[in-house]
């Protein structure tokens, strides 16, 4: 009865840990301009095992924006993403930085943290990331652009 006792207070600190803990996912949020084309490129930093679930992985923006996947990483089967990806959207018509609002879920191994939102104001700002590839398709109109992103080309 004892060990049951200590095993249920240790799923419970390690559930708790995850629910209320730091996450260890990290993403910043870089716009720019490319030939007159407004960019969003969204890098995350995960822990070695780190993946990002892509049901929470979206990029919400203001009524009447669409945004256009350029480039990402492959998803695989269940449609997780590696924890240190990039992604890059274009945002099309072009918004003010003030209204992009970044969202993603982290986990390691069996725990995910809770859901993060990043806006310009929070993230730090990098370089610029590889080179978009030919093509790319539209993901669905919406003021929330989510789902899986898998690599469009």
């Amino acid at each position: 009865m004892f060990q049951r006792v200590i095993a249920l207070f240790a799923i419970i600190a390690c559930i708790g840990g995850a629910l209320f803990g730091q996450s260890p996912f990290s993403a910043s949020l870089e716009i720019m301009e490319e030939g007159g084309v407004q960019l969003v490129v969204a890098r995350f930093s995960a822990p070695e095992d780190g993946q990002l679930t892509g049901g929470f992985l979206g990029l919400e923006l203001p009524e009447g924006s669409v945004a256009v996947l350029e480039d990402s990483p492959d998803a695989d089967e269940r449609g997780y993403y590696p924890g240190n990806s990039l992604f890059r959207w274009r945002v099309v018509p072009p918004v003010a930085p003030d209204e992009i609002l970044l969202t993603f879920q982290g986990c390691v191994g069996t725990i995910c943290y809770l859901p993060q939102e990043v806006s310009l104001s929070d993230a730090p700002s990098s370089g610029v990331g590889p080179e978009l590839p030919s093509g790319a398709e539209p993901l669905p109109k919406g003021h929330i652009v989510t789902g899986r992103l898998g690599r469009m080309a």
